[in-house]
């Protein structure tokens, strides 16, 4: 491509195309300063001849070498300039390539709202063309927005779309990340085996593809799940493989979550001096790239420090800071572990009333976070995965079901009982008949009689065979009706049990935190008369929720 590219006697298109893949597939990802280098000189030329895909292209590509690096603000301006050019010769597949990365580069960041509204312009864009690769990238990216926010069921519905896109192609890259941020899902909802298996998967295809940057990031998870089983030494282990691969490949994204990580571990292992260390490193970093998530991770864990170390004041000046940016950008694991700080420190420092609200604070959050519809999809995703052209039953629905059927089955039942006696009456009746009308045919003298029976016998089927069909006709017409009747109120039921278990969850948490103050030997008695009053007021609206579901319950009990 270098031969080309000198070679002055090749068309200009043919000389740009040339350097385009030396910065883009040769450099950017390895040596991403020679990338620049190379997008700086296919710029340059490009302007001289006034080739406007061209000067987007080189653009887009030092878009994304600042953005390796951790310059936001910068990739940001690279992609908006590449993206002026590509709506100006209306270049659709570089507008949905531009405001993907757009999205990404706000992603960084946490300016999360930004970012899903230029995935969501890319993700219409490359549906437009239905290159399967392209809405796999875009919608993969989405899922990493609604993770670091932690909407799991979110995250989880697009990475397993992104997989079921990439079925039947050899883009093993992609295949990989699908698989590796499906794992992260599994182990934020605390499934660490399943979570293992799909980390060793996606780093085996990595390493296959040796891709440092993807690679790096693998050995981090799997880090993770050996901090989590307490194995800290191998766990530090795979975070320094993963740190000495991010610092020789600039990513600071990767050093600082690298740096934060191995910082908690020796936090579990109480060597705060150590861990402190390690976190203020990465917090000097996650500033320098303006990474407001990271910031405020770092800024909560290093609070945590001062507080095991029962400087307060410091704690509290770090967990505030902390809550505060969490909830500009909407990351909602960072509000819950902020304020679970809060009130323990606000508990320590006699504000109880602060700590109350802290407490309703990361409850309601974790609520918001962990819901039964989230755990519900990752089980259905993990048979679909294991099994996955093996029809599963969805054992939630298959129980309804079940509970229909056992509700109308002795009806049903008792219907069936009576139909049998009328037919095994109607039986007696005909073979009685047939008999009868034996003994008439051999009976000369009686075949005018014979013949009346018969007709008579023959009505009477008749009649019968009407009042049989009736009866299962009606049979038929309850069973269904009582199957709807019976499920609304299931659906009634499972509807009003979800609200009962998010109304009830603020008093209960009143309740619970007001309980825990009360027994602090610091308060003062005025204070737990204040606290008593909280504690009157949980109990008052628990037992307005009790009477509701009492009331609830009674009518329900009533379904036949």
């Amino acid at each position: 491509m270098l031969v080309i590219w000198n070679d002055t006697s090749q068309p200009d298109t043919n000389r740009l195309e040339a350097i385009n893949t030396i910065s883009w597939d040769g450099y950017l990802f390895t040596q991403s300063d020679s990338a620049y280098y190379f997008a700086q000189k296919q710029l340059d030329f490009a302007k001289e001849r006034n080739l406007q895909k061209q000067m987007s292209q080189a653009l887009n590509t030092q878009g994304v070498y600042f953005h390796l690096q951790g310059e936001y603000t910068d990739s940001r301006e690279a992609y908006l300039k590449s993206l002026q050019f590509r709506e100006e010769i209306d270049d659709k597949k570089g507008v949905g390539a531009s405001c993907n990365n757009l999205g990404l580069s706000y992603t960084a960041t946490g300016d999360y709202n930004k970012a899903l509204v230029y995935f969501l312009r890319s993700l219409k864009i490359r549906e437009e063309f239905g290159d399967k690769n392209d809405i796999s990238t875009t919608v993969n990216n989405i899922g990493n927005v609604y993770l670091r926010q932690g909407d799991y069921s979110s995250a989880l519905d697009h990475y397993t779309r992104g997989l079921e896109l990439i079925k039947h192609t050899t883009d093993n890259k992609r295949r990989a990340t699908l698989l590796n941020n499906i794992g992260i899902i599994y182990s934020k909802q605390e499934e660490y085996e399943t979570a293992y298996d799909y980390y060793k998967e996606a780093l085996k295809i990595r390493e296959e593809l040796g891709d440092a940057y993807d690679i790096a990031a693998s050995l981090s998870n799997i880090a993770d799940i050996y901090s989590i089983r307490n194995d800290y030494e191998k766990a530090i282990d795979y975070y320094q493989k993963s740190l000495r691969i991010s610092e020789k490949i600039g990513d600071k994204n990767g050093i600082s979550a690298c740096l934060n990580s191995i910082g908690g571990d020796f936090q579990y292992q109480e060597k705060y001096d150590t861990a402190l260390y390690y976190y203020r490193r990465g917090l000097q970093i996650s500033e320098e790239i303006g990474d407001r998530k990271s910031i405020a991770l770092h800024l909560n864990n290093i609070g945590d420090i001062y507080y095991e170390r029962s400087d307060y004041k410091s704690a509290l000046e770090f967990n505030q800071r902390s809550l505060r940016l969490a909830q500009e950008i909407g990351a909602n694991l960072e509000i819950q572990h902020s304020a679970e700080s809060l009130w323990k420190i606000y508990k320590k420092l006699n504000r109880f009333n602060d700590a109350l609200i802290m407490h309703e604070l990361a409850v309601t959050t974790k609520d918001s976070i962990y819901t039964e519809d989230s755990k519900r999809g990752i089980i259905q995703l993990k048979y679909k995965y294991e099994y996955e052209k093996k029809a599963i039953a969805d054992s939630i629905a298959f129980a309804k079901q079940q509970q229909i059927t056992n509700l109308t089955i002795s009806k049903q039942e008792a219907q069936l009982k009576y139909s049998r006696l009328y037919l095994l009456l109607l039986g007696t009746i005909l073979l009685l008949g047939g008999l009868f009308t034996f003994f008439l045919y051999k009976s000369n003298k009686r075949i005018r009689k014979a013949h009346r029976i018969i007709k008579d016998q023959k009505l009477l089927v008749e009649s019968a065979n009407e009042k049989i069909q009736t009866i299962n006709e009606s049979l038929e017409e309850k069973v269904r009706d009582r199957t709807k009747k019976v499920q609304s109120q299931n659906d009634k039921l499972t509807e009003y049990a979800f609200s009962i278990s998010h109304i009830i969850r603020a008093p209960l948490a009143n309740l619970l935190g007001s309980i825990e103050l009360i027994q602090s030997k610091d308060m003062k008695e005025e204070e737990k008369a204040e606290v008593f009053g909280y504690i009157l007021q949980s109990a008052m609206k628990l037992d307005d929720v009790l009477r509701d579901v009492n009331k609830m319950l009674h009518q329900e009990g009533e379904v036949e």
